[in-house]
C-alpha cells in the first residue's frame, strides 16, 4: 500500500470513529440533541412525540447558528426549546379555560404535574413573578419549584395568549419577557426534577457533575467552548446551613445552575460540531480511497499479464 493510501486510511478511520458509519447517520436535528446537557436530553425524551417533533424542527431551523459557533449554537438550541414551549402553551387546545385538574399549565397537556390553583388574570405580572419566587422556600424540591413556575405560566397564558387565525399570539413586550423568563426557569427545574432535591442540593450535584464532564472531555472541545474558565469562575457550592435557611432565595441558586447548564451544553456542542466536521470528510475520503484503489489496480495489471 502506498504512503498516500495509508494516510487516507488513517483519515478515514479518524473520521468514522467520531460518529456513525455513513449509512447509519440520523438526521442533523436528532444528532444535535446529543449536544444538549443531560438533564435537558432526558426531559425531551419524556415528552410526547408531537412535542419532540416540534423541538427537532426548531433545532433543524437553528442549523446555521449551530454551524457558525458554539456560542450561537447554544443560543439557537435554547431558542428552539423556548419557542416550542411558547407555541404549545399558546395553542387553543392547550388553553382550556377550566380548572387545572388536567394540568393545562406551561406545558399544557404535556406538563406531568398537577394543580388546583384557581385561574386568575394578573394585574401586575412582574410583581406576581417576584411574589411567586419569594414564596419558594429552602425545602422545596426541584419538582415542586417547577410546579410553582408552571402555575405562574398558566396564569400568564390566560393574559398572554390570544389565539387568532393561524394560532398567532398577541403579547405585550412585558408579557413576552416574563414568558421567556418563566419558560427558561421552568425548563431548568423540570429537567432537574428527577435528578436532585432542594435547590442547594441541585447546585452541589450539578457542580460535581459538570466538573466530572470537564475531566472526561476532549481538551479541544473544552478550549473551543471556553468551558474551563467559566467553570473555574464559579464558587464551589455547599449544602445550605441551618442558619442560612432563613435568608434563602431561589435567585441565589438559579443563575449558577444556568451557568452550569450552559457549560455542559457548550462542551457537548463543541464535540458535536467537531464530529460533524469529521463526518463531512467521509464522502471525500471515500472517493480518494476509490481513486487510489483504481490507480493501484491499473498499476498491477501489467505485472499480472507478465506472470501469466
Amino acid at each position: 500500500m502506498s504512503k498516500s493510501s495509508i494516510a487516507i486510511c488513517i483519515l478515514a478511520s479518524l473520521a468514522i470513529s467520531t460518529g456513525f458509519a455513513q449509512s447509519q447517520v440520523p438526521p442533523f436535528e436528532v444528532r444535535a440533541v446529543g449536544g444538549l446537557d443531560a438533564p435537558t436530553r432526558d426531559l425531551i425524551e419524556m415528552m410526547p412525540q408531537i412535542i419532540k417533533d416540534q423541538i427537532l424542527a426548531g433545532i433543524k431551523e437553528a442549523k446555521p447558528l449551530i454551524d457558525d459557533s458554539v456560542a450561537k449554537a447554544t443560543q439557537g438550541i435554547e431558542a428552539a426549546l423556548r419557542n416550542t414551549i411558547d407555541n404549545v402553551r399558546c395553542q387553543a387546545e392547550g388553553l382550556r379555560a377550566t380548572t387545572k385538574d388536567t394540568v393545562d399549565s406551561w406545558f399544557s397537556s404535556l406538563n406531568p404535574f398537577g394543580s388546583t390553583a384557581p385561574t386568575k388574570p394578573f394585574d401586575d405580572i412582574e410583581k406576581e413573578w417576584n411574589s411567586m419566587r419569594a414564596d419558594i422556600s429552602y425545602d422545596k424540591k426541584a419538582r415542586q419549584i417547577a410546579i410553582e413556575i408552571a402555575d405562574y405560566l398558566y396564569h400568564l397564558s390566560i393574559v398572554e395568549c390570544k389565539t387568532n387565525v393561524g394560532n398567532k399570539v398577541t403579547v405585550t413586550t412585558l408579557q413576552a419577557e416574563m414568558a421567556q423568563r418563566g419558560d427558561a426557569s421552568g425548563l431548568l427545574w423540570l429537567s432537574l426534577a428527577n435528578r436532585c432535591g432542594t435547590a442547594d442540593n441541585c447546585l452541589v450535584a450539578r457542580y460535581k457533575d459538570v466538573g466530572k464532564i470537564l475531566e472526561d472531555s476532549d481538551k479541544r472541545d473544552i478550549d473551543e467552548a471556553g468551558a474551563r474558565a467559566s467553570y473555574d469562575a464559579l464558587a464551589k457550592p455547599v449544602v445550605l446551613s441551618w442558619l442560612n435557611r432563613f435568608t434563602f432565595s431561589i435567585d441565589n441558586y438559579e443563575p449558577d445552575l444556568f451557568k452550569l447548564q450552559g457549560i455542559e451544553r457548550s462542551v457537548n456542542l463543541a464535540k458535536f460540531r467537531r464530529d460533524e466536521r469529521a463526518q463531512a470528510l467521509i464522502p471525500g475520503i471515500t472517493k480518494l480511497l476509490d481513486d487510489e484503489n483504481g490507480l493501484l489496480t491499473k498499476a498491477e495489471a501489467p505485472h499480472r499479464s507478465v506472470s501469466v
